[in-house]
Order: structure tokens, then C-alpha cells, then sequence
């Protein structure tokens, strides 16, 4: 059988998991626990599964209206 390097596993395979599933592989060994709790791991895995999401639902600028400034006067007695 062939070997996989661990940023195949951790940056092609695991990186699609969910955070629940995640956790549970980090107790596989202390070799995918290291690796999962990197911050490159953590900030790609935020990235690629909330950052987009975030961005899709966010309100489009392109529908937001403009409306004029008014002028507002003090008058000193």
C-alpha cells in the first residue's frame, strides 16, 4: 500500500470535513493532532468552509440606495 504525506491528508482530505469531525480526528494520533491544530490548517479550513459561505450571504453593495445629505442650520439668539 502507498503512503500519503500528511499535507495530502490534512490540506486535500481533511480540510472538507465539518468541525465535529475534526475533533474526532484529532485523536487519531499526535501527528494529525499537531497537524490539525496548525494555524495554516485552522485559517484555510475557516477560509474555505465560513469565509466564502460569509461572503455569499452577505447583502450585495449593488442594491443599497443613496440618499441625499441635508443640511441642518443653528440658529444662535
Amino acid at each position: 500500500m502507498g503512503y500519503l504525506p500528511l499535507d495530502v491528508i490534512l490540506f486535500e482530505i481533511l480540510i472538507r470535513l465539518n468541525d465535529r469531525s475534526i475533533d474526532l480526528c484529532r485523536c487519531v494520533c499526535r501527528e494529525w493532532q499537531h497537524g490539525l491544530s496548525s494555524w495554516e490548517f485552522v485559517w484555510r479550513h475557516y477560509s474555505e468552509n465560513y469565509l466564502e459561505k460569509l461572503l455569499e450571504d452577505s447583502p450585495s453593495l449593488d442594491n443599497v440606495v443613496y440618499e441625499e445629505h441635508f443640511s441642518l442650520e443653528i440658529k444662535y439668539n
